[in-house]
């Protein structure tokens, strides 16, 4: 399997996933409330209804979103946002 890692916009980017983090309390990453605006709060709907919760290595997948150019969307559980460390 292939990843690739790119910049930009994440409503324009045309591919099959983008991945977006979640944390602990349903807090939205700065890239997570990103894709939340662009798609008219799609991201936080899934947080409002319990579908996701932030809790460390849980994952939900939603079938692309409002005004998004991706497929489909990964959030994935970061844990207690104090606690994340991000590494290269």
């Amino acid at each position: 399997m292939d990843f690739a890692v790119k910049g930009g916009r994440l409503d324009e980017q045309r591919t099959g996933c983008i991945v977006i983090g979640v944390y602990e309390g349903g807090k939205l990453s700065a890239a997570a409330a990103e894709l939340d605006t662009a798609s008219r709060d799609a991201v936080a709907e899934a947080v409002r209804r319990g579908d996701v919760d932030g809790e460390l290595g849980t994952t939900l997948l939603l079938p692309g979103t409002p005004n998004g150019a991706c497929e489909r969307v990964l959030l994935v559980g970061l844990g207690p946002e104090g606690e994340f460390i991000e590494s290269s």
